[in-house]
């Protein structure tokens, strides 16, 4: 009898013991996962046009535009159009990459053109019966690929159109020469006919501008304005600002405006030279 009490002792220590083990097992606190940074953020054409020096154009008839930066240097532009959820994408020195995000073993497709650059549009028969299509085309001058996609309803001849749409119902995007402070000053030096333009506000251009340099004020530039300043349309003129953010803003305003010799050269913060007050 004694020794059956010191089995059942011994026995029910050793389920104490476990137990005690399993509770501070489960009392260990849990590793925690670390997330990668997501890639893509929610933006404006605004913001697109001042970061990426890219520009869409919305095509007539969309509806529900939202913008988007991926991994920092691919602009987005989604949208419903013709009742089919649209994208449209810009990425600057992609070469020949399908910039899409569509990878389908496409069925159909056919050379096309979009404005003046070769492109090719592909479309394909999905599983639930939907028809899905991509466009691509490289602006070889300013080493910019596009694309466009159709996710319903997609043939060759909407995803033509829409590719259109968006390259030239707008603006196309900038192609305006961008070069540093140092490059800029070298160019005017060169070129005695060329004009530098000072887009900061008037407080600041009295402060101090570089020589020689014009004022035609960022927030203020229309039609009328600039062509008090800038009469000749093929004219070369050199921009600059403070820092270089209003410099790429005016410089696409003017493209806009059909000035065709822009180059965009920074802020005057990098310029080592005497400036002139007035």
């Amino acid at each position: 009898m004694k020794k059956t009490l010191i089995l059942i002792s011994i026995f029910m220590m050793t389920l104490a013991s476990c137990s005690g083990k399993n509770k501070t097992a489960d009392k260990a606190p849990a590793k925690q996962t670390v997330g990668l940074p997501n890639p893509i953020h929610e933006s404006s054409a605004e913001e697109i046009a001042e970061q990426l020096s890219l520009k869409f154009a919305v095509p007539d008839g969309a509806n529900d535009v939202h913008y988007s930066i991926i991994a920092e240097n691919l602009a987005q532009m989604d949208f419903i159009w013709n009742e089919a959820e649209c994208t449209a994408r810009i990425k600057r020195d992609a070469e020949s990459e399908d910039i899409s995000g569509f990878y389908y073993n496409w069925s159909n497709e056919t050379p096309c053109t979009v404005g003046e650059n070769a492109g090719i549009a592909k479309w394909q028969i999905t599983e639930v019966g939907e028809v899905v299509g991509i466009c691509l085309w490289q602006n070889k001058a300013s080493n910019l690929t596009y694309s466009v996609s159709m996710k319903k309803n997609a043939d060759s001849e909407k995803l033509i159109a829409l590719a259109n749409a968006v390259y030239i119902a707008g603006a196309t995007p900038m192609t305006y020469k961008m070069v540093s402070m140092a490059e800029g000053l070298e160019i005017a030096k060169n070129n005695p006919d060329a004009i530098i333009v000072d887009v900061r506000r008037d407080d600041e251009y009295k402060a101090g501008h570089i020589p020689g340099a014009v004022l035609l004020t960022m927030e203020t530039i229309t039609e009328e304005t600039a062509a008090k300043v800038l009469s000749n349309k093929n004219q070369m003129i050199l921009i600059y600002c403070r820092s270089g953010r209003r410099s790429k803003i005016a410089a696409q305003n003017l493209l806009d405006l059909g000035y065709t010799n822009l180059i965009e050269f920074g802020g005057i913060l990098d310029y080592k030279g005497k400036v002139k007050k007035n």
